[in-house]
C-alpha cells in the first residue's frame, strides 16, 4: 500500500514543527523542570528570609527578563531559518511506501529506507519523520484532503515507520 502526499510547508508549519520538537525534547523538559525548581526555591527562600516584595521582585526580574528575551528572539530565529531555506519552501511530494519514502521536489528527489528513520513525532498540527538528529520530513496535517486520509496515513506511519512505540509522541 502507498500514500502520496503533496506538501507545501508554510512558516506556521515550520513553527509548529519547532514547537513540537522542543516539547518532545528530553533536554528541554529537564531544563524546564530545573528552572522551575530554581525559581520556586528562590521565591520560597526570599519570602522566608526577607519578606520584602521589592527584594523578591529584584531576584526574579533577571529570570523573567531572560525568558522574555528568549520568547522574543526564538520566533525571529525560526523565521530567519525558514526564509533562508528555499528547498523547504518548495512544494514537495512524499510517496509513503511500506519499505520507505520517496521524497521528490522540483530540484530533485531522494529515497529514504526504513533504516533511515530514527523517530516520529505526531503533533497536533504536524507529523515529523526524522531521518537524522536534525532533519525531518514534515507532513502538515492541513495537507490532507480529508480527516479519513489523515487518519489512514497516520496509521500507516505508525504501522511501518515507528520502531519503538514508547518513545514516539
Amino acid at each position: 500500500m502507498e500514500h502520496e502526499v503533496k506538501v507545501k510547508i508554510t512558516e506556521k508549519d515550520y513553527f509548529a514543527f519547532q514547537k513540537e520538537y522542543l516539547m518532545n525534547s528530553k533536554i528541554i523538559k529537564t531544563a524546564i523542570i530545573i528552572l522551575s525548581c530554581l525559581l520556586f526555591f528562590v521565591l520560597i527562600l526570599d519570602i522566608f528570609l526577607k519578606m520584602q516584595f521589592s527584594k523578591i521582585f529584584s531576584d526574579i526580574l533577571p529570570i523573567i527578563f531572560i525568558l522574555l528575551i528568549y520568547l522574543i528572539f526564538l520566533p525571529l530565529i525560526y523565521r530567519r531559518s525558514y526564509k533562508s531555506d528555499k528547498i523547504l519552501q518548495e512544494e514537495q511530494t512524499l510517496l509513503l511506501k511500506e519499505d520507505g519514502i520517496h521524497h521528490s521536489m522540483q530540484r530533485g528527489s531522494f529515497s529514504y529506507t526504513l533504516e533511515d528513520f530514527s523517530r516520529v513525532i505526531f503533533g497536533k498540527k504536524i507529523i515529523a519523520i526524522f531521518v537524522s538528529k536534525q532533519k525531518a520530513l514534515l507532513l502538515p496535517r492541513h495537507c490532507f484532503s480529508s480527516k479519513e486520509e489523515e487518519q489512514a496515513v497516520e496509521a500507516f506511519i505508525k504501522a511501518h515507520y515507528v520502531k519503538d512505540t514508547k518513545n514516539q509522541k
